[in-house]
């Protein structure tokens, strides 16, 4: 461990993990619309033709609805001009409150002040500002993802505050503002539908920690069931899905399932590291068990349930997401899109491994949580490493494409994006780009901001 003096130190590197995030959107971001990014040039267009309408913002995105990612990115639209880099900053921004929100819930759970942080707190900023989730920080149809992420962790964190406010006006206050919350979280994306069954999972905890028969523990239940279930019902309303087809996949290939699965959890895959990613995988599952069973053994539940909350959203975001994706090869190429839900699972692990840890510490435990703690560290400077090769990557091909965007009047648009994204052939797609980009030309967005 660290002296006092020694632990001065890490406010600094918190301040550098978030200016490293932005310099590495700085650096690698390129202003061109990318892949779905294109989708929001009809939106704009359908609300300048016809005004903002339910209808428009409501409308389906494959399995998604992005009411709340719509909304404001129209909002933003006298100010961003559809520049893909202003939403690249904002996807930094919402990970800035996201950390805020994690570390308020540590400091109250460990008792700390900003003059003598822990030094294990330093893994909480490794994962948040991490690099590996390269793919939606330089893409800004992601907002939609960032939203989910911002207001789960939000809606979870008002909702632990509603069992230790003082009085009984913070408390209705909090629990408003977490339904409220969750509702944005759900209409940002499908995944954000996920909040309300974590939050059944902390409520229930609260109340069997505590006195089940009081009133008002069982009205924060009901209004959050009956809330979340109204919200998830709205939302699925006319979405078609495939999850019997994608069910049935998984019974014929069970192998494909747990493949995937540990591989989405390592956080590390891609399709050329999956043999490190599908042991790595394993062990943080089973250690994440493991702390799960002591947590309770313990009696530490109730101390940790914003943490197991997360743990229940990130589990449940990996298994619906392995049921969603595992049948499709291409996405065995690179996940790094959904590190930002995933790693919630490994970081939940970690901090409720401290808090077990330092409270009924046994020598066995002792040597796994150190082996848990430095295989973190050597695991976040691994996907650093691995998010740095993606934007090197990235940077080139999007700056390529730039230019062809700019010169559309002389060479495809659609044939030079079906020929750098080879499993985007939709010619309907294809045929909506080559339409969108006079409509930046002529209200100068996008790459065509600056043209005079």
């Amino acid at each position: 461990m660290l002296s006092n003096s020694h632990k001065r130190v890490i406010p600094i590197l918190f301040t550098a993990f978030i200016a490293v995030i932005f310099i590495y959107i700085w650096i690698f971001g390129v202003n061109i619309l990318y892949l779905d990014e294109w989708t929001f040039v009809p939106l704009v267009r359908d609300a300048q033709t016809n005004g903002i309408s339910f209808d428009i913002l409501f409308r389906p995105h494959n399995e998604h609805r992005l009411f709340f990612p719509n909304l404001f990115y129209l909002g933003m639209l006298p100010i961003s001009h559809m520049n893909s880099k202003f939403f690249m900053y904002i996807n930094g921004i919402m990970l800035c409150i996201v950390f805020l929100g994690l570390f308020l819930i540590a400091k109250k759970q460990f008792s700390f002040s900003l003059a003598n942080i822990p030094v294990w707190i330093i893994l909480i900023p490794l994962f948040v500002f991490n690099f590996r989730q390269s793919q939606n920080l330089l893409w800004g149809f992601q907002i939609a993802f960032y939203m989910v992420l911002t207001f789960t962790v939000w809606s979870l964190f008002l909702l632990e505050k509603t069992y230790s406010a003082s009085s009984p006006y913070l408390k209705a206050l909090s629990i408003t503002g977490a339904v409220l919350f969750a509702i944005i979280a759900t209409f940002s994306s499908a995944m954000g539908a996920m909040v309300w069954f974590a939050g059944v999972v902390q409520i229930l905890i609260k109340m069997s920690s505590g006195n089940k028969r009081h009133f008002q523990n069982w009205l924060y239940f009901l209004c959050w069931v009956i809330i979340g279930s109204i919200a998830i019902l709205i939302y699925y309303s006319g979405i078609q899905g495939t999850i019997k087809q994608d069910l049935l996949f998984q019974i014929k290939h069970p192998f494909t399932f747990v493949h995937f699965f540990f591989c989405l959890i390592s956080l590390t895959s891609v399709h050329s590291l999956s043999i490190i990613a599908f042991p790595i995988g394993i062990i943080i599952f089973l250690i994440s068990i493991f702390v799960l069973y002591r947590t309770y053994r313990n009696r530490r539940l109730r101390e940790n349930s914003f943490w197991i909350a997360l743990y229940v959203f990130s589990l449940m975001f990996s298994i619906i997401t392995t049921i969603g994706r595992s049948p499709h090869a291409f996405e065995y190429t690179d996940r790094a899109r959904y590190t930002i839900f995933t790693s919630l699972l490994t970081l939940s692990a970690f901090i409720m491994f401290y808090d077990n840890y330092r409270i009924s510490s046994k020598r066995n435990e002792d040597k796994l949580f150190q082996f848990f703690a430095m295989g973190l560290i050597l695991l976040a400077l691994e996907l650093n490493a691995i998010g740095l090769a993606f934007g090197i990557k990235e940077k080139g091909g999007r700056e390529k494409f730039r230019e062809v965007v700019l010169n559309y009047k002389t060479q495809s648009v659609s044939n030079e994006l079906k020929n750098e994204q080879q499993w985007i052939s939709d010619p309907e797609f294809l045929n909506m780009v080559d339409q969108s980009v006079p409509f930046l030309d002529k209200n100068h967005y996008n790459v065509f901001i600056n043209k005079k």
